[in-house]
C-alpha cells in the first residue's frame, strides 16, 4: 500500500505548507478540517491515517553531509526561511548531527522563529547496527536524547540489512561454513 499525497501548494513560496498523507484506499475527511485543494484546483480532502490526521511540510530541509560544524547553523536558518520539515539521521556527521540540529531547533524556539516544538515534522533514521526490537528502541532513546526531543514524526530504517562488521566475529564465522 502506498500513500497519496495532497498539496495545498498554489506557488513556490507555498510549498512550504504541509502535505496530507493518506492512504488511497481509505481516504476519510478529517472531521474539523476543511477541504484542500491541489494547485490544479481538484478538490481533495484533509485526511487521517491511523485515527490522527498526518500533516508534513511538502519540501523538507535535510541535513545530510553538514557535519557538526555546519549542521545546527544551516538547521538553524532553514527553519527561519520556513523550512518545517527536517530530516536527520543518527549516523549522519559522525554521530553527531542530531545534537545540532536538536540546538538548532532549541534556538529557533528560544529566538522567536517558531513557537514550539510541534509546529515541525522532523525525521531521524535507525541506524543499521542497531537492528532486533531492543536494539531498535535503543537507537530511538539516543536518538531523541541527542535531538532533545519527546518524539519524531518520522522513524524510518536507514540501511535494511544488519552491519556485516557489527556481528561478532565468530557468529560470522558461523554463517560463512
Amino acid at each position: 500500500m502506498g500513500f497519496q499525497l495532497v498539496s495545498k501548494a498554489s506557488d513556490a513560496r507555498s510549498l512550504l505548507d504541509c502535505v496530507a498523507l493518506t492512504t488511497p484506499s481509505k481516504p476519510a475527511r478529517a472531521v474539523d478540517q476543511p477541504s484542500i485543494r491541489n494547485s490544479n484546483d481538484k478538490p481533495d480532502t484533509a485526511v487521517q491515517l491511523a485515527s490522527n490526521p498526518v500533516l508534513m511540510p511538502w519540501v523538507g530541509f535535510g541535513t545530510y553531509r553538514l557535519g557538526q560544524r555546519q549542521s545546527r547553523s544551516a538547521t538553524y536558518h532553514a527553519l527561519d526561511a520556513g523550512y518545517r520539515n527536517i530530516d536527520t539521521a543518527f549516523i549522519y556527521g559522525g554521530q553527531t548531527t542530531e545534537i545540532e540540529v536538536g540546538k538548532a531547533i532549541n534556538d529557533a524556539i528560544q529566538n522567536g522563529i517558531i513557537t514550539d516544538r510541534e509546529e515541525l515534522f522532523v525525521t531521524t533514521k535507525q541506524w543499521r547496527e542497531y537492528h532486533c526490537y531492543d536494539k531498535s528502541l535503543q537507537c530511538l532513546d539516543l536518538s531523541l536524547e541527542r535531538l532533545g526531543m519527546d518524539y519524531v514524526d518520522c522513524w524510518m530504517m536507514h540501511w535494511p540489512g544488519p552491519c556485516w562488521e557489527s556481528k561478532p566475529r565468530q557468529e560470522r564465522d558461523q554463517i560463512k561454513n
